[in-house]
């Protein structure tokens, strides 16, 4: 373990707090211009691009405050930056750890002093598993009694270790699956309208059974994606100590055979996936 780790928020975050707010005031800029230019009201348009702009400034004031965040581990305190300056909490001044979770889903450490605001840090702080553990040591090692509840900051810990597991999966798979995607759904809307035509359908019809191919395809590529991720998170469970308090490490290469694996599966199950619900809808009608 790195002993003096600055914890941040993971990058995507970074580039969020950037990149949706001007996209949103771009959508401002141009609804204005081209309303403008089409002859609408003055009055209406600047409404409409005001809205587009006020979201920008919240969506971004609401990211800074997660960006700004910077968390270090020190021998005697728990290092805590953000917009508003740095705090140092002793760790024999933490009153409670609280671990509001939903199990391989989402939550957050709730770092609770004996005076001032408590400290949130969500498990999309990169490295939150090693964190929690680092954490749980240096609050036994300074003598703090009833700080935690030991099951729930183990389930926490589970919890947070498949988030690590997981977004890092998201950056290594994320463009190749997003490529499959912008190939599949084409993919499904062509099927889905020749599976229309071919049962009979015509005009708007053809087209409601392309869109429905092209939905059905996007749905069928997240239900794989999840069940390998449900595989993965399962494989974690089994592999996790909880008297040693220990998570089993991420093993890369194991991971990338798992994700082939369903993905081969995936692509091979998909047009029987696809007549069968072809089926199943003309059985309805």
């Amino acid at each position: 373990m790195e002993t003096d780790r600055v914890y941040v928020y993971r990058k995507h975050l970074h580039w969020m707090s950037w990149l949706v707010p001007a996209a949103m005031a771009s959508m401002a800029l141009m609804t204005f211009g081209l309303g403008l230019a089409a002859g609408g009201p003055v009055e209406l348009l600047a409404v409409n691009s005001g809205i587009f702009a006020a979201t920008a400034v919240v969506i971004r004031l609401f990211l800074v405050r997660f960006v700004a965040v910077r968390v270090r581990l020190d021998e005697d305190a728990l290092v805590y930056n953000d917009h508003a300056g740095e705090r140092r909490l002793r760790y024999e001044e933490i009153e409670s750890l609280d671990f509001p979770s939903v199990r391989y889903a989402g939550g957050w450490v709730k770092i609770r002093p004996r005076a001032g605001d408590a400290i949130r840090l969500t498990v999309v702080v990169a490295g939150i598993s090693e964190l929690v553990e680092r954490l749980k040591g240096r609050v036994d090692s300074s003598g703090a009694v009833g700080v935690y509840d030991e099951d729930a900051m183990f389930g926490f810990l589970k919890t947070a270790g498949y988030s690590d597991a997981s977004w890092e999966r998201l950056y290594q798979y994320g463009a190749r699956a997003l490529v499959l995607v912008l190939a599949a759904t084409p993919l499904g809307v062509v099927l889905g309208g020749a599976l229309g035509l071919a049962a009979g359908a015509s005009g708007g019809a053809a087209v409601l059974a392309g869109v429905a191919g092209g939905v059905g395809t996007l749905l069928y590529v997240m239900s794989v994606y999840m069940l390998s991720e449900l595989t993965l998170a399962s494989r974690l469970a089994r592999g996790s100590d909880r008297d040693a308090f220990t998570l089993p490490r991420r093993d890369v290469a194991a991971d990338d055979a798992l994700v082939r694996t369903f993905l081969r599966w995936g692509v091979g199950l998909y047009p029987l996936a696809f007549v069968l619900a072809g089926a199943l809808s003309m059985f309805a009608r």
